[in-house]
């Protein structure tokens, strides 16, 4: 543990060390630009050529610094989430944050319109974490049962309460068959599935589709996140500084659902809205 936490803390510090450097390189690229507009001779329309290549060199090398941090921030991503990492404490802090762009009501909306509704229906979410989406959409729907869980689940998740479930201990969505029929649930119309097991599925993606097909009503559908990666952090200094800094479960895992014969036979992929709120449905044929 505590070497993960220290090369996490190292590898957040380099890339905070290249943002700067980048940004001092751009800044000086513009002054030099500005200085060459200063100089050029407008009579005759010529920018000074000994202006002109410097600033383009110190761009040059400011962009490839920025592909670096990009590929730092994709490569590393689970490790982000480790003890020690920058997104550590994740759960809460983006939770509000979306809370402040309406994420969940944004969903809910983008999801209907594509056929998948909450109402009346049993929703399963195998990655809840303490469970307050979940939880928020047991509300909003109270004729449906929304039925949470995690592979370890954290001490202060929320409790059972109305049409809501925690279930207690921790469960693997890999056997989510036999613990959902160890509470009385044979299949569910929802999987609600947002930075969980899919996300951290790597090589087992189809086993586990597998086992979403099997506790899956016919018609039913597996959501999932679908943003892109948010290119608007890759400059930020501060490494804590909340939202959209990698790459979503969709963009992780659509080379692999596009190269699975079984996942077309069996699925019909669907994406709805845009931005940070758009959303992917696998949806059992």
């Amino acid at each position: 543990m505590t070497n993960v936490y220290l090369f996490c803390t190292k590898l957040q510090k380099r890339i905070v060390s290249l943002k700067k450097i980048a940004w001092a390189l751009m800044i000086l690229s513009l002054l030099i630009s500005f200085y060459g507009l200063y100089k050029m001779d407008y009579q005759i329309s010529t920018y000074p050529l000994y202006i002109l290549f410097p600033a383009a060199g110190f761009n040059l090398i400011a962009y490839i610094l920025a592909l670096i941090i990009l590929l730092l921030g994709r490569k590393q991503t689970q490790l982000k989430y480790s003890f020690g990492g920058e997104l550590s404490d994740w759960y809460e802090p983006t939770y509000l944050y979306n809370k402040s762009i309406h994420w969940l009501d944004t969903i809910l909306n983008n999801l209907q319109t594509k056929g998948v509704s909450f109402q009346k229906s049993i929703i399963f979410s195998p990655s809840a974490n303490i469970g307050k989406y979940e939880y928020d959409i047991s509300k909003r729907y109270p004729n449906s049962i929304v039925v949470a869980t995690d592979i370890t689940a954290p001490n202060d998740h929320l409790t059972t309460e109305n049409n809501f479930t925690y279930l207690l201990g921790n469960n693997n969505a890999m056997d989510a068959r036999n613990f959902l029929k160890g509470n009385n649930i044979d299949k569910v119309d929802i999987i609600f599935d947002i930075k969980g097991a899919l996300w951290y599925s790597d090589n087992d993606l189809e086993r586990l589709l597998k086992e979403y097909y099997f506790i899956l009503n016919k018609g039913g559908n597996i959501v999932f996140d679908a943003y892109g990666f948010s290119l608007k952090y890759l400059f930020r200094m501060n490494p804590r500084i909340y939202g959209y800094r990698e790459n979503s479960t969709f963009s992780k895992i659509n080379k692999k659902l596009n190269k699975s014969e079984w996942v077309f036979k069996h699925f019909e992929i669907i994406l709805a809205g845009k931005g940070e709120t758009k959303i992917a449905i696998l949806r059992k044929k």
